[in-house]
């Protein structure tokens, strides 16, 4: 911004999103981006969101794969950037395939994570926009070198970057509404 009251007020303030810290650096803008791999888990507010904004920045170049076996549907298109009346009905991961770019790959898959879990597909960063407690916890499950969580919900907001071993765990931060012996039930498949 080169509006005159932000340049007086900003000019000594930088802030990483990535380490949450302030610095006194002004370091320019990467020239080229690689992002690698990293798995979205969820392609409604949050994940649709972020797939938008990614798809913007001219230097980066990678894959996301994104998972959600959800449908677009009315209630999807006041929150949503990137699903339109025409897209009701179909399944919100392979919208989000046509954010793609000439360096940017983006792969759709209209699938949970616990069956993207099966194929044991390794990636060293998650980015959790999921919208209830057992997704999150499933995802914490497969222990992730990284998750980013990022979560809206009524009038509040949610981000957070997890690291293993080094913070707390989306199962610490969101807490299941099921008891231990319900949790180990359907996680062993016995009756409780």
């Amino acid at each position: 911004c080169n509006k005159k009251w932000a340049l007086n007020h900003l000019k000594n303030i930088n802030f990483s999103f990535l380490d949450n810290t302030f610095s006194e650096l002004n370091e320019e803008f990467p020239h080229d981006i690689n992002i690698s791999k990293i798995l979205l888990v969820g392609a409604g507010a949050v994940g649709s969101g972020f797939i938008f904004a990614i798809s913007k920045l001219m230097n980066i170049h990678g894959i996301i794969q994104v998972l959600d076996p959800d449908y677009v549907d009315k209630t999807s298109l006041n929150r949503c950037l990137t699903f339109f009346t025409e897209d009701i009905g179909k399944k919100k991961a392979k919208i989000v395939e046509s954010y793609s770019t000439n360096k940017l790959k983006i792969i759709g898959d209209d699938i949970t994570f616990s069956d993207f879990k099966k194929e044991r597909k390794e990636f060293p960063i998650i980015i959790s926009t999921v919208d209830n407690n057992e997704a999150r916890h499933e995802i914490q499950y497969d222990l992730p070198k990284i998750i980013f969580h990022g979560a809206t919900g009524k009038s509040a907001s949610a981000i957070s970057i997890i690291k293993f071993l080094q913070n707390a765990c989306l199962c610490c931060i969101f807490e299941s509404s099921m008891s231990q012996e319900e949790i180990i039930s359907k996680e062993m498949g016995i009756p409780l």
